[in-house]
């Protein structure tokens, strides 16, 4: 559920959670603390039109066979609408999407453990958190992500030795989140544990930048435009 994703707990960029933690032997719990930050996304120069020295007939043809020898599925072609669709599935969106960075320091007995990720990534890490009916949740979580999508490139005669080509890409984040809640009451007594288990899918467009989740007005994720210029340099180098 939403109370063990982490940083959709936060709505603030800057959060100090503080509660007890039981001892092993049942005697007066020491205090955790935490310490939460965001850095946002930076901007990014969209640049996803350019120009190439050749007709649209053979800047079509050159097209498609760059293409076919990529990791980039053809989906569809419209020669005549001039649109040319394609998917692509990865591993590393940290290549390609930025959602900002996360970084939580807990101190716990006057040690401090610091984990800093970027969150359009995979992580391990541990945050705090209260629940309504008064209990303190320590948890220790894990996050897998993948990235796929679908690009649409368009074909534009400028004459009869030039054609203008665009790129749009339309992103999918999956974020899968996974771990365990340990819950303590106000006075630090141990309550129990639990798993938890939830995927998280944020769209995401060549222009347009998305809340993670599509429902987290904190943290904002935007396309990197490396694989727009990718496809660009695919399409239209000699």
């Amino acid at each position: 559920g939403a109370n063990s994703l982490g940083d959709i707990m936060h709505f603030k960029n800057t959060l100090l959670v503080s509660f007890l933690i039981a001892m092993l032997g049942g005697c007066a719990a020491p205090r955790a603390v935490e310490e939460f930050t965001r850095l946002p996304a930076v901007e990014y120069k969209i640049n996803k039109t350019k120009s190439i020295d050749l007709g649209f007939d053979n800047a079509w043809d050159k097209a498609v066979q760059s293409l076919s020898s990529t990791f980039y599925t053809i989906n569809n072609i419209e020669k005549n609408s001039r649109i040319i669709n394609v998917s692509f599935r990865l591993n590393e969106p940290t290549k390609y999407i930025d959602c900002g960075i996360s970084n939580r320091v807990i101190t716990y007995k006057k040690e401090p453990r610091e984990f800093e990720y970027e969150t359009a990534g995979n992580a391990n890490y541990s945050y705090l958190w209260n629940t309504d009916r008064g209990f303190h949740i320590w948890t220790n979580a894990k996050r897998n992500s993948s990235l796929s999508g679908v690009a649409n490139i368009y074909f534009n005669p400028i004459n009869k030795t030039k054609t203008s080509i665009t790129v749009n890409i339309n992103y999918l984040l999956k974020t899968k989140l996974s771990g365990n809640n340990y819950s303590y009451r106000n006075s630090g007594e141990y309550l129990f544990d639990s798993n938890f288990s939830d995927v998280i899918e944020t769209e995401i467009t060549t222009n347009t930048p998305s809340e993670f989740g599509g429902n987290n007005p904190d943290v904002t994720c935007k396309s990197m435009q490396v694989l727009e210029e990718q496809l660009i340099t695919i399409l239209t180098s000699a």
